[in-house]
Formats: C-alpha cells, sequence, structure tokens
C-alpha cells in the first residue's frame, strides 16, 4: 500500500494583520512515503473549508488568505489510500 508523505516547508502560518482579520499561509511539498517520488496535481485542500489547490510540477503548494483557526490539512491523489 502507497501512502502520501507531505512536507510542510513553512508549517507555522504567517500572520498578516488586516483591517483586524487574522489570516495566514501554508506551503509545503507532496511526495510518496515510500520512494520520494514528487507528486504533481495532487488536491490539497483544509477540510470542512472552500480552500485548497493542486500541487505544481514540483510537488509545490501555497494556501493564501487562511483565516485564523485550527484546521486539517488533506492531500488526495487518484491511486493513493
Amino acid at each position: 500500500m502507497r501512502h502520501l508523505f507531505l512536507c510542510l516547508f513553512i508549517f507555522l502560518p504567517v500572520i498578516l494583520l488586516s483591517q483586524n482579520n487574522l489570516s495566514g499561509s501554508i506551503s509545503g511539498i507532496v511526495k510518496d512515503a515510500d520512494n520520494g517520488e514528487i507528486l504533481m496535481n495532487a488536491n490539497v485542500y483544509l477540510d470542512h473549508k472552500n480552500l485548497g489547490t493542486i500541487t505544481n510540477e514540483s510537488g509545490e503548494f501555497m494556501l493564501d488568505q487562511i483565516p485564523f483557526g485550527n484546521y486539517t490539512l488533506k492531500v488526495k491523489y487518484l491511486g493513493y489510500i
């Protein structure tokens, strides 16, 4: 069974103050945990939020304008469980 491995380069949110709204960003790279293969076009999203993106050709992603709070970051990739 193949598993996803998510490396977050910048996990700590960058806090931005904008008219009393707190927001931040998350970026990272998605790789196969078994062989280190870069996974491009993986879906990366925040569970129960309408915020998401896909990884680029280098497996990198960036989510911006995330409201302050606690979230579960999920990754889906066709063929992986």
